[in-house]
């Protein structure tokens, strides 16, 4: 056995070059000035945070500094400079391609591409004439507040970015980590209450803001829109301890944790947007209730009924029950708000297609298959690893190539939950909401920001096991770490074996498709995106 020493919290820090002045310059400026040195400990001090966990960025004139639709893992304050958010949405497609960015926007007789690449390979900026058609149209940017927080709502719900921001002027930001901002917020609560509202405050703004129900509503429209919503949240930020909890409980304990957002056949008095998380739709069947479908962030609830009883005298109840799987925020638009700005507003032409939208669709998915899914929530997963038992020969083709790329250490195990004919591996799912990043004290998992991949540094893993034991679904293993010669390492320490954190990387390393589906001979093993309801039972009903 080797002994070594332990990575430890700041061995990577976020940026070479923070200097003491830098640190000293950053506290005394708006809002971090009102932070209080004396709440952090000794372990874990403030200026090691700013130190550590923070870099200053510079961006010139034009240049993006996040894009709506990418992963995000920190938080920004302009320091000096003038940022702007686009306020409109052009592209609607969420991708996980650094430079998808590049298509053109046509309406109204007007074909360009909205960015075009800086010298720098990993920036873009607005193009010129995307540049022209905001300064003629000032509705379609909004100039940002100095000394605030911006991007906190990915880095709060380890999403994707809800707006692009672009320098209006050369512009000097504080970028700050998400280990860094939630032990920030962890030791002050002033801050943590501050973000929090800014959180609810611009999550509302932003959901209405992208809602196809409302874009053609003017900004004052918009603003007054906001004004008459509610922010909700359900259930635990943590839900993964309490999930363990109750995962071998029968399917009517189970439900009946879920808390309650709408009960079936209660008066309709709001329509639901999904701001995060997701929700399971139910229907009663004699003395339970059956699973028929579920949400996630940006679908709607209730329009369908509300259109309904606004057409017409016959008013409905709602027709199935909403209710919040693991962490759940939405928004309440009550029923006059919605017949008066879109109801009343839509032209005629269009409400079919919303009404389509907000239907509960049926995929014709077998509800059996369904209920398994959503009660085991593995719906959570963007890339959960099903294998067809009918098809499948046990041939471990599978096995063996994922471990040919990972120095014969495979990353998952042909084990884990059947439904029906099918198995759903202990492999992981890189989920929509990656609850195993919460505890990690060094961030070495966290997700790629342009594939949305949870991968996990092997530099800054001090295999404390946080990450396996917060795992919902027991995909992440701890492994002994062995040198180029296969000899085990140990702390220099305590004389342990070291050990890091070892899961699926979807075969970050190497191109194209995972390397366990590629070489499965019988096509009998899929990655499956839950978050593509349609193609997701298109598969299982092949």
């Amino acid at each position: 056995m080797i002994k070594v020493k332990r990575p430890q919290r700041w061995d990577k820090p976020f940026a070479d070059n923070m200097s003491d002045a830098d640190v000293a310059r950053v506290l005394s400026s708006e809002p971090l000035n009102r932070l209080k040195t004396d709440a952090f400990s000794s372990a874990l001090p403030l200026t090691g945070i700013i130190a550590n966990d923070t870099r200053l960025v510079s961006f010139r004139p034009g240049e993006v500094v996040i894009r709506k639709g990418e992963y995000g893992g920190s938080a920004f304050i302009p320091l000096s400079g003038q940022l702007c958010v686009i306020t409109r949405d052009f592209d609607s497609t969420e991708t996980k391609s650094l430079f998808s960015w590049f298509k053109k926007y046509r309406s109204q007789g007007f074909d360009f591409a909205l960015f075009i690449q800086t010298d720098d390979p990993q920036r873009l900026k607005i193009s010129p004439e995307f540049s022209r058609f905001l300064q003629q149209n000032p509705d379609y940017c909004l100039s940002l507040e100095p000394n605030n927080f911006y991007g906190e709502i990915a880095a709060l719900v380890r999403g994707t970015r809800q707006a692009t921001l672009f320098a209006q002027s050369d512009v000097e930001v504080l970028e700050i980590r998400w280990q860094g901002l939630r032990d920030l917020m962890r030791h002050d609560a002033q801050l943590r209450e501050f973000i929090q509202a800014l959180y609810k405050e611009r999550s509302l703004q932003v959901q209405l803001r992208n809602s196809p129900f409302f874009l053609h509503l003017e900004p004052n429209q918009l603003n007054q829109l906001s004004q008459q919503s509610v922010f909700n949240s359900y259930g635990k930020f943590e839900w993964q301890y309490s999930f363990k909890k109750i995962a071998d409980k029968p399917s009517a304990s189970r439900l009946q944790s879920e808390p309650l957002i709408v009960k079936e056949g209660d008066p309709v008095d709001h329509m639901i947007l999904i701001s995060s998380g997701f929700v399971r739709l139910s229907k009663k069947i004699n003395h339970g209730e059956k699973t028929v479908a579920y949400l996630k962030q940006g679908d709607i609830f209730g329009f369908e009924e509300l259109a309904l009883n606004w057409s017409t005298e016959d008013k409905q109840a709602y027709q199935y029950s909403l209710r919040a799987i693991g962490y759940v925020d939405i928004i309440r638009i009550p029923s006059a708000v919605v017949e008066q700005y879109a109801l009343s507003t839509i032209k005629p032409g269009n409400l079919p297609s919303l009404l389509t939208r907000s239907a509960c669709h049926d995929y014709g998915l077998n509800t059996g298959i369904l209920e398994q899914l959503v009660e085991q929530r593995f719906i959570n997963g963007t890339s959960t690893m099903v294998i067809d038992r009918n098809r499948c020969t046990g041939c471990n083709d599978c096995v063996n190539a994922c471990a040919t790329l990972h120095d014969n250490q495979p990353r998952f195990t042909l084990s884990g939950t059947q439904i029906e004919q099918y198995l759903v591996t202990h492999a992981c799912m890189h989920c929509t909401d990656p609850v195993c990043l919460i505890g990690c004290p060094t961030g070495a998992i966290g997700r790629n920001e342009q594939s949305g991949d949870i991968l996990v540094d092997d530099n800054t893993c001090i295999g404390c096991s946080a990450c396996a034991t917060g795992c919902p679904y027991d995909n992440i293993f701890m492994r002994e770490v062995l040198d180029e010669n296969g000899r085990g390492l140990q702390d220099e320490h305590n004389g342990l074996p070291l050990l890091k954190a070892s899961k699926c990387d979807m075969c970050a390393e190497h191109s194209g498709i995972p390397a366990c589906e590629q070489a499965c001979p019988h096509d009998a093993l899929k990655r499956l995106d839950m978050g593509n309801i349609a193609s997701m039972a298109d598969w299982f009903n092949r």
